[in-house]
């Protein structure tokens, strides 16, 4: 890797969200104006592409909240995700260490909780807000979705 870094340090963390909600595309495109450096990957998880990435989240889980998979192969869920991806949008930001005091950290859970249980009225009400630009994963976001990048050598048609 160039300038010394691993793949984990290169890639960038990738919030995965419903495309379907009206809410969940509006607050992505919030996140979009608070992150000018890109420092976050976006992806619908309604798309095609979403599917190679949500293999480790459970079909029942997959449309209750936002995911984020950081660098390293973890997943987030819910608050914990939104919390996550406000920290590395804005990582000079004052106030980020304050989501992860044990009451604020609770009460932002809750409040995404709540929020989303709400979320299809919500983007009905919420509607003047702007639409996110269109997803933007990188091959170097997360490389074992292209076959030469992650190395493999085989086709899928070769059969042993």
């Amino acid at each position: 890797m160039s300038d010394g870094k691993t793949a984990a340090e290169i890639r960038r963390p990738i919030l995965l969200y419903d495309g379907s909600c009206g809410f969940c595309r509006r607050g992505v495109a919030i996140l979009v104006r608070l992150d000018p450096e890109r420092r976050v990957a976006r992806v619908d998880m309604t798309s095609a592409l979403a599917g190679s990435l949500m293999t480790t989240i459970s079909p029942e889980r997959r449309r209750q909240s936002l995911h984020v998979i950081r660098p390293d192969g973890r997943v987030l869920h819910a608050g914990v995700a939104l919390r996550a991806v406000l920290c590395q949008v804005q990582p000079e930001a004052r106030w980020r260490s304050v989501g992860y005091w044990p009451l604020v950290g609770l009460i932002i859970d809750r409040a995404y909780d709540l929020i989303a249980a709400v979320r299809g009225p919500l983007g009905r009400v919420t509607s003047w807000l702007p639409e996110p630009p269109p997803d933007d994963l990188l091959p170097t976001d997360w490389p074992l979705l292209d076959s030469v990048a992650s190395g493999e050598t085989d086709s899928p048609d070769e059969t042993m």
